[in-house]
């Protein structure tokens, strides 16, 4: 299932070697926006997220699957 974010929301991100699967690095950040592209073949849609990282001032795109959403205290 995946997980839908909102412009604002408090994330872990997580980046991957190429293999995939081990973790080259983590931290938080902001969502700052949702980007959907759709391909001509197929229903196939591909979306991703433009995310603040705080660790470096800086910003990445991530896939909702290298994303965790922080549990600001609300419920």
């Amino acid at each position: 299932m995946s997980q839908n974010f909102q412009k604002g929301e408090l994330v872990q991100w997580c980046e991957y070697y190429v293999d995939g699967r081990d973790v080259r690095d983590v931290g938080d950040g902001v969502v700052l926006k949702k980007l959907s592209y759709d391909f001509k073949i197929g229903d196939k849609q591909y979306e991703n997220y433009e995310v603040y990282r705080t660790k470096y001032r800086d910003t990445m795109f991530f896939e909702a699957r290298d994303l965790k959403r922080i549990n600001n205290g609300e419920n």
